[in-house]
């Protein structure tokens, strides 16, 4: 049986069932157990790998502005803005149960007739979401 959610990258998929899963998967292993500067730390390096073929700033939450637009940057000022951040820039697809509400829960999945959501094509929708309520 699938899980809440599948991380694919190129041919690889890797299926979780929870936020830290993902977390694990995506920044580090041992992601709960650093300190904030050593996460910060990990976030940018893997953000700037992650931006190499693309033009998006990476930014944390003392350099964004309002006027900025959140389709050219890479956000990082938790494990929640750099996951949808990464996902802007398509290096991976992240599905999501569509009765999961992990990354989705502000989707109206009413209509929806698939079981999973490409939670990338809500990715700057979500994060503009989050940032403003966080």
């Amino acid at each position: 049986m699938l899980k809440k959610i599948i991380i694919i990258e190129d041919e690889n998929s890797i299926q979780c069932d929870t936020l830290e899963e993902v977390v694990k998967q995506l920044i580090d292993e041992n992601f709960y157990n650093l300190t904030e500067n050593e996460k910060n730390n990990i976030m940018k390096m893997k953000a700037f790998a992650n931006c190499i073929n693309n033009n998006m700033k990476i930014l944390d939450e003392n350099e964004i502005k309002k006027s900025d637009n959140l389709a050219e940057i890479f956000l990082i000022k938790d494990e929640i803005t750099y996951i949808l951040s990464l996902l802007k820039t398509n290096n991976i697809i992240l599905l999501e149960h569509k009765d999961s509400d992990i990354f989705t829960k502000e989707i109206n999945k009413e209509k929806l007739e698939n079981n999973y959501v490409v939670v990338n094509k809500f990715a700057r929708k979500l994060l503009e979401k989050y940032i403003s309520e966080n």
